[in-house]
């Protein structure tokens, strides 16, 4: 699994009002886990209960990121591009983490990508365990992992080549990023499968628009799905599936974007 580093930076990431986030310093501080080789987000000092709905202080919030700073591919460098190849869901979320890697302090997510480790304390990947030698895989025959495919190494192999494919389509427009560039000595899945599990690992459903994303902060906290997690996570989900608006847009009336009613409309109040 990979692991969190850099957290320095981060924090200073989150004090950057450009970012429009917010973590709680006040209550919180990000160190060394005394229970794994990562770290962990722990409390300054007890905290009081959990407020109602009808709270109006928000005493109690840690961490809150504005849907523009999530990772995603509707907010990506590459965004255009991903929606001109129709490359949504996992496959989008995994491009746009690489990309915006390669673009280094440029990127608006520099400090947050860096605090992303995806390599062991030897410097090698951290892989799935689809590629895994076949000797440690014949340990986890008939297990739970071989029935949920987990061993599957062709599953990888095709978000890999599809990936790659893209690289190549749009290299005229952005550099091929290293670990998709099927040119260069010794390149091989490796880096791209480590990278796929940490994004994996770390994506939160956002929302009907962004749908999968990386939330800045959020992945230091344990997240459960089956409920038992420290923390509770609010995201307002319902939004417009063309714009990500949750009021205000016309999609619903007119359709989706450069659709003939909406262009039609725009039109009529040009017109007016």
């Amino acid at each position: 699994m990979a692991t969190t580093c850099n957290t320095d930076a981060l924090l200073e990431w989150f004090q950057d009002p450009t970012n429009r986030c917010y973590f709680n310093t006040d209550l919180l501080t990000v160190k060394k886990s005394t229970i794994s080789s990562g770290v962990g987000v722990f409390a300054k000092k007890t905290q009081i209960p959990v407020p109602t709905e009808d709270d109006e202080e928000e005493s109690n919030l840690l961490l809150r990121v504005h849907k523009s700073m999530v990772l995603s591919a509707q907010t990506s460098t590459i965004s255009n591009l991903l929606y001109e190849h129709e490359l949504t869901g996992m496959y989008g979320l995994v491009l746009s983490f690489i990309y915006e890697k390669q673009l280094g302090n440029k990127s608006p997510w520099f400090n947050y990508i860096n605090s992303i480790n995806y390599k062991d304390s030897k410097g090698n990947y951290i892989l799935p365990l689809c590629l895994y030698s076949e000797n440690d895989k014949k340990i986890l025959k008939g297990t739970e992992i071989e029935f949920m495919d987990g061993l599957n190494f062709i599953d990888l192999k095709n978000h890999f080549e599809k990936s790659c494919k893209f690289a190549e389509k749009i290299s005229k427009f952005i550099s091929i990023p290293k670990c998709l560039n099927l040119n260069l000595n010794n390149n091989d899945i490796k880096e791209f499968a480590a990278i796929t599990m940490a994004v994996v690992s770390r994506a939160f459903e956002i929302d009907n628009y962004i749908e999968l994303g990386l939330v800045p902060g959020a992945d230091l906290f344990n997240h459960d799905a089956k409920g038992e997690e420290n923390v509770h996570f609010v995201t307002f989900g319902d939004v417009c599936h063309y714009c990500g608006k949750a009021d205000g847009c016309w999609h619903d009336d007119y359709g989706p974007p450069d659709s003939e009613d909406e262009e039609d409309e725009e039109e009529e109040l040009v017109d007016e």
